[in-house]
C-alpha cells in the first residue's frame, strides 16, 4: 500500500518475519511544497530572434543593482559609461559592463568546416583555457581591454555582470584596482521544521544498458527509499523521506542515437530507438517510487527534452504507468522549490560542466559559490552553453540566495556551507549514480547530507 513501509525479518537465521508496518510522516497530513520554477517555464518558442535582447536586459538589471551597492561601499567612485572614459583619461573611474574572456582554445565554427572539408581538427581539450586569455569589458557600445592584479582571469567567465575601478592607460586598456559583482538579496530566514523529515537526491541513471550493474543497485536503492530494503531502524527513518529529487541524466548519452537520426528516414523506418527501452526501465522504476512518495524529476544533457536552457519538464506521456500517480512531479532545469520553508535550487550539471570547462575551477562547490557571488545562474548562456533567447527579461538573474543549491551529475559527492549576501547557503554535489552506485539525503530539519551507497553484489544474510 503506498506510504506504508515493511520491516526486514525478525530472525534472519529462520528468515521468519513479523510484518511491522510505518506509515510515512506527515505532521500536518501533507509535507508543504511550493514549484517556484515559474520563470523557467517557455510560454512561446519563437526562436528567431537575436541573443542581443537577453544581454542588454542583464546588464540593465544588474547594473541598477550595482549602483545602489557602489552608492554604499564607494561612495566616491564616479560611474560613467565607456563612451564617456576618453575624457577622463589618467582618472580613476568605475565601469559597469559585461564580461567577455578572449580564449584563443574556445570551439569555434572553423573546427566544424576543418572536418567537412577533411582537415586535421585541433586537438580536443578538457579545459579551454590558457595563460594568453584576457577579459574584455563591454556595454551596450563599447569595450575597453582590462588587465592587472586585481583581477584573475582564469577564475571568470564570459557573461559575468561587474563594476570596475581602475584607469585607463596609454595602451587603451583599463588598469583594474577592485572589481565588484552584484550581490544578490540574503535569504529568508529559514523556518526550522518541529519534525526530522528527509529529501533523497540521485542524478545521472543513465540507464540504457538491461543488463547493466547500476540497474541493480538502483533497485537496492528503490526497495530502500520505499522500505522494502534495509534494518528496521533505517526503515523507521525512511519512512520520513518525503520527496525523491532525480536530478537529470536519467537516459544515457547512447540512447540519443546521433548517428539513426542522421540517416535518411526511409533507412530507419524500421528500426526502434534505443532510448523507447531505457524509458520503459525508468518509468518501472517511477512507479515504484511514486506509489510511495513524492518524485521529482529535472531534464539533463542526455534526456528526451530540448537542449537550450532552461529544459523544459520531461512529457508524462514518458511515464504512462507512472503518470496516474500525483506524486510525478516533471520539472524544470534549473529547478527551484521550497519544501517545508526551506528554498533549493537545483541544477542538472550543464551549468556548472561548462563553467569548469571555461575556467580554471574545478570542484562543483566552487562554480556554485561563483554563481552565487555572481547574482547570475548561467553567465556563460548563451556564448558556450545554449538558452533560449528572450527578448523581454533573463530568468537566470538570481534576485535571492536560496538555502540549499545543487547540482547533478557530478563526479564526487561533496558539500559546503558557504557565506553569501550575509546568509548560509549549502552547496551540495550529487554524484553520478551509474559510476557512484550512491544517493545523497538531505535532513531538512538540520540540512545536513549524508551520501548512501548501495552494492548490489551483497546479499542480506535471510536472502541466502
Amino acid at each position: 500500500m503506498p506510504g506504508q513501509l515493511l520491516s526486514p525479518p525478525d530472525d534472519v537465521a529462520t528468515g521468519d518475519r513479523t510484518e511491522v508496518k510505518y506509515r510515512r510522516y506527515h505532521p500536518t497530513g501533507s509535507c508543504s511544497y511550493v514549484n517556484q520554477s515559474q520563470a523557467f517555464r517557455l510560454s512561446g518558442r519563437d526562436f528567431q530572434r537575436q541573443y542581443f535582447h537577453i544581454y542588454s536586459h542583464r546588464l540593465q538589471a544588474m547594473r541598477a543593482r550595482l549602483e545602489r551597492q557602489l552608492a554604499q561601499s564607494h561612495p566616491q567612485a564616479r560611474v560613467i559609461s565607456l563612451s564617456e572614459l576618453s575624457g577622463h583619461k589618467q582618472q580613476e573611474v568605475t565601469l559597469i559592463g559585461t564580461l567577455y574572456k578572449h580564449q584563443e582554445l574556445k570551439p569555434n565554427i572553423l573546427q566544424d568546416l576543418s572536418e567537412d572539408n577533411g582537415l586535421l581538427p585541433p586537438p580536443v581539450h578538457t579545459k579551454y583555457i590558457s595563460p594568453e586569455d584576457d577579459l574584455i569589458l563591454e556595454d551596450n557600445l563599447q569595450r575597453i581591454r582590462l588587465r592587472g592584479s586585481h583581477i584573475n582571469v582564469a577564475r571568470l567567465v564570459t557573461g559575468v555582470v561587474c563594476a570596475v575601478w581602475g584607469t585607463e592607460k596609454e595602451s587603451g586598456k583599463l588598469e583594474v584596482n577592485d572589481i565588484v559583482f552584484p550581490s544578490g538579496v540574503a535569504a529568508v530566514p529559514r523556518p526550522i521544521p518541529e519534525h526530522t523529515s528527509y529529501v533523497v537526491f540521485v542524478s545521472g541513471l543513465e540507464l540504457a544498458d538491461p543488463q547493466g550493474a547500476s540497474l541493480s543497485a538502483f533497485q537496492l536503492a528503490v526497495d530502500w527509499i520505499i522500505g522494502e530494503a534495509g534494518e528496521m531502524d533505517e526503515q523507521k527513518d525512511n519512512a520520513q523521506i518525503q520527496r525523491v529529487i532525480i536530478a537529470g541524466n536519467s537516459l544515457d548519452e547512447s540512447t540519443k542515437d546521433r548517428a539513426e537520426m542522421a540517416k535518411a528516414k526511409y533507412l530507419t523506418k524500421d528500426v526502434a530507438a534505443s532510448s523507447i527501452d531505457a524509458i520503459k526501465q525508468l518509468d518501472d522504476f517511477l512507479v515504484q517510487l511514486a506509489g510511495s512518495v513524492d518524485v521529482d524529476i529535472m531534464p539533463g544533457a542526455f534526456d528526451p527534452a530540448n537542449q537550450t536552457l532552461p529544459q523544459q519538464p520531461l512529457h508524462k506521456c514518458l511515464f504512462p504507468a507512472t503518470n496516474v500517480y500525483s506524486t510525478l512531479h516533471c520539472v524544470t532545469n534549473p529547478y527551484q522549490f521550497e519544501l517545508e520553508g526551506t528554498e533549493c535550487l537545483g541544477l542538472s550539471g550543464q551549468i556548472t560542466d561548462d563553467i569548469i570547462r571555461n575556467s580554471e575551477l574545478d570542484s562543483p562547490l566552487d562554480v556554485m559559490e561563483s554563481l552565487l557571488r555572481w547574482s547570475h545562474l548561467a553567465p556563460t548562456s548563451p556564448d558556450t552553453l545554449g538558452c533560449f533567447p528572450y527578448a523581454k527579461n533573463d530568468p537566470f538573474i538570481l534576485e535571492k540566495s536560496p538555502h540549499v543549491m545543487f547540482s547533478g551529475n557530478q563526479n564526487l559527492f561533496e558539500s559546503r556551507v558557504v557565506d553569501v549576501n550575509g546568509s548560509p547557503v549549502h552547496l551540495l554535489s550529487i554524484p553520478r549514480f551509474k559510476t557512484s552506485h550512491s544517493v545523497v539525503a538531505m535532513n531538512l530539519k538540520s540540512l545536513t547530507f549524508e551520501e548512501i551507497h548501495f552494492d548490489a553484489s551483497l546479499t542480506c544474510p535471510w536472502l541466502k
